[in-house]
């Protein structure tokens, strides 16, 4: 029987755009997603019905300090990029020297989360019971939340009920050499329909916190009424 495994990549820290946000300085920026990161993804990943997971949390080299770890997770630490650029090749390197490590796995799942970012307790079972058969593909979500931190409201978001890949996608691929091409790290999350087939699916949720120092990120929807609890809130 082949087996699978499971993580999740979270951009925890990375030296990249961080000045453009409200708080410009780095260490302010830091102690934000720490922040961010305790609030919001490790609650609702703690919070999952299937553990049967790990969270890779990528950070630069320089943070020293990454708040309270779930059993389940593990740092990976990528070198500073010359004038905070993104270090995509780097963030898919240390994930295949994490991948190379594993003993006796046939493929991974990979789905991406953000520092503010929250996935209902059902999603990893979810993907899973929709990917574990299903390698060379990817599942994607339908329905996603946008939350207002400041006034703690939910909204229903629409923005990806089409066919626009989000960046909660969760994309299965075989380990070939002690590696996977990390498909919806090495593309835009938007053209992985274009690298591998799947579809959208109904019983996904997840939530994008909009808090002030978002970049893009805007509270959007129509108000509507969550269990929060459900997302570990």
């Amino acid at each position: 029987m082949k087996k699978v495994k499971h993580i999740i990549v979270t951009r925890f820290a990375l030296k990249w755009r961080f000045a453009e946000t409200n708080l410009k300085n780095w260490d302010r920026w830091l102690d934000d997603s720490i922040h961010l990161m305790e609030s919001f993804c490790r609650p609702s990943l703690k919070n999952q019905t299937n553990q049967d997971f790990t969270l890779l949390s990528i950070v630069d080299n320089s943070v020293k300090n990454y708040g309270n770890m779930l059993e389940n997770e593990v740092i990976l630490k990528v070198p500073t990029i010359k004038k905070n650029g993104y270090p995509k090749q780097q963030m898919i390197n240390v994930i295949n020297e994490y991948i190379a490590g594993l003993e006796g796995f046939d493929s991974v799942i990979l789905t991406r989360l953000d520092r503010d970012d929250a996935l209902r307790n059902d999603y990893i079972d979810n993907v899973q019971g929709y990917l574990s058969d299903n390698v060379e593909s990817y599942v994607d979500l339908r329905n996603s939340i946008s939350y207002d931190y400041d006034k703690k409201e939910a909204h229903d978001l629409k923005k990806y009920s089409s066919s626009f890949v989000s960046p909660f996608v969760s994309v299965h691929e075989a380990i070939n050499n002690g590696k996977i091409k990390c498909i919806s790290l090495l593309v835009d999350h938007n053209e992985v329909s274009s690298y591998l087939k799947g579809r959208k699916v109904n019983d996904l949720y997840a939530m994008q916190v909009v808090h002030q120092n978002n970049i893009g990120n805007k509270v959007r929807g129509v108000l509507i009424k969550i269990n929060k609890t459900d997302y570990g809130i």
